[in-house]
């Protein structure tokens, strides 16, 4: 099964440092409400995620299960391939809803409703300190499906805000009431191509790459960015090929100022998704 997805991000806060353990926090709302033209409202439709990343996510061991599944995995001869490492922590809801909200009825042919509350630590690795050219990237992520305390914060956006149509199907959502899940996440991704701006910047750069997924969600994306602009040449900056918006763990004092715009394609494929099909119980 194919699977794509098109969303807008809102990002509210980004870069917070402190002075003896550096450290980045971000909050990222993602909504169709967000997104131009008609509010949809239809598959995934939202989420509230807040990251903390830094050495402090390693330091208070929040790293340490998956450097375990690292390990379990992929092994110690691959990891050490990549030597330098930057930690995060996020934490938030994931919303998913069928085309008709008015109804409670269960829909033939429309995606059930779903929540998913997680937790998840990610490492990123490259494979050189001072000019990486490769990375390799690690999360395992612990939730709930189910819970009903993501309806009722759809609902608050939704009735309150008045971001589209109240929901009605809730009580009908996989796995209703709360169920434990899990997913672990591979992927890896290398500067293909560049072209040198100034010694910290590139003007353009070429990354390609792909990842795998198993847990929860067991599926396999692979694909490329294309980013032009003023970019760090420091490939352990933010903005890899599989979350090109997202931090990756690296202290301030390293970051390099940049701006650039990014074109990214590739093809995703989805073999199982609880909050599609249902885990245990459904």
């Amino acid at each position: 099964m194919r699977m794509s997805r098109c969303t807008l991000l809102l990002v509210l806060l980004a870069g917070a440092a402190a002075a003896e353990s550096p450290s980045q926090v971000g909050l990222v709302v993602d909504d169709d409400f967000f997104y131009p033209g008609p509010n949809r409202d239809w598959n995934y439709t939202g989420g509230v995620a807040a990251e903390w990343s830094g050495p402090g996510v390693e330091r208070l061991h929040l790293a340490a299960p998956t450097r375990f599944v690292d390990r379990l995995v992929l092994g110690d001869s691959v990891l050490a391939d990549f030597p330098r490492e930057e930690y995060a922590l996020t934490g938030g809801v994931l919303f998913y809803t069928p085309h008709n909200l008015t109804t409670s009825q269960p829909i033939s042919g429309d995606r059930p409703y779903a929540s998913l509350f997680f937790l998840s630590s990610r490492i990123r690795r490259t494979d050189d300190a001072e000019r990486p050219t490769r990375a390799l990237s690690t999360e395992l992520t612990l939730g709930v499906l189910g819970l009903p305390l993501g309806a009722d914060i759809q609902r608050f956006f939704h009735s309150q805000l008045g971001w589209g149509r109240v929901p009605n199907g809730w009580p009908r959502q996989i796995s209703d009431g709360g169920e434990p899940t899990a997913e672990y996440r591979v992927a890896l991704d290398g500067v293909a191509e560049r072209l040198r701006l100034n010694p910290r910047h590139d003007l353009v750069q070429l990354i390609v790459g792909g990842e795998a997924d198993a847990g929860y969600r067991t599926a396999a994306w692979g694909g490329a960015i294309l980013k032009i602009g003023c970019i760090d040449t420091d490939y352990g900056a933010p903005g890899g090929v599989i979350e090109p918006m997202a931090g990756s763990g690296m202290s301030p004092e390293k970051l390099v100022p940049q701006f650039y715009g990014y074109i990214r394609g590739g093809e995703y494929l989805v073999g199982y998704d609880a909050t599609l099909e249902g885990q245990f119980r459904n």
